[in-house]
């Protein structure tokens, strides 16, 4: 693992607020994951790096986005690009197709913090969890 966090521990506290969905105090499964964000694998006869950085400001010039990249390109084709876990192609795809059978959403609080214009606890943000929460 190449870059990890801890999610938070607070991140499933407001979807228990009790003015919001009235769920458990702590939803294990949702509290201190371990996210990688930047990971190698090999796979079959090859290797692949996953990223799951957004990157999306290269486009606009943002120096943190390019050093990024840049640091990407330059360990793919350096010597330090190995890997240490192996799946063979038929277990990627198996896990890709169960992932694209069920998916996971992810807490609307995610997306509504880099939004950046209202604090978590807004009206704004409760009905547009609820509506994230239930469509399809």
């Amino acid at each position: 693992m190449l870059i990890s966090v801890i999610d938070k521990s607070t991140r499933d506290r407001f979807d228990a607020y009790k003015f919001s969905f009235n769920l458990p105090e702590l939803m294990y499964d949702r509290t201190l994951r371990d996210f990688g964000y930047l990971f190698e694998l090999g796979v079959g006869e090859g290797r692949l790096l996953v990223c799951g950085l957004n990157l999306t400001s290269l486009d606009d010039g943002e120096p943190s986005c390019e050093a990024m990249a840049a640091f990407i390109i330059n360990y793919i084709d350096s010597a330090d690009f190995t890997t240490t876990e192996n799946i063979s192609v038929q277990e990627l795809k198996a896990y890709m197709a169960a992932c694209a059978e069920k998916p996971v959403k992810e807490r609307m609080m995610t997306q509504f913090w880099a939004l950046d214009d209202a604090p978590v606890e807004s009206k704004r943000y409760w009905e547009e969890s609820r509506a994230y929460l239930t469509e399809d």
